[in-house]
């Protein structure tokens, strides 16, 4: 499970000025559960997770989507693809804006 089996990282970070509180982090973690056979990523933000939405345009062009946005230590090879500069980010998001 590239090399998270076993182990358990979980980050404080600092919350940041002028920062939306539905997206300011407060915590962030990724812990491998044996029984799920699965790392289960949790993050807490200052205010409601999901309370902030983007304006619905009604269409895909110039829409909006809002997400969150796991960064990781792994490298781009580490989960099937080629060498290269950078990190795997791991993300969420809501429904797309464009189909409201």
């Amino acid at each position: 499970m590239f090399g998270l089996i076993g182990c358990s990282k979980e980050h404080d970070i600092q919350l940041k000025p002028g920062v939306d509180d539905n997206f300011n982090l407060t915590s962030a973690s990724a812990i491998y559960n044996s029984d799920l056979e699965q790392v289960v990523m949790s993050m807490e933000v200052q205010g409601l997770a999901g309370g902030t939405t983007p304006t619905p345009l009604g269409q895909l062009d110039g829409a909006s989507v809002f997400g969150y946005v796991f960064p990781t230590t792994l490298k781009s090879n580490d989960v099937g693809f080629g060498i290269t500069e950078g990190i795997v980010a791991m993300a969420l998001s809501g429904i797309h804006t464009g189909f409201y």
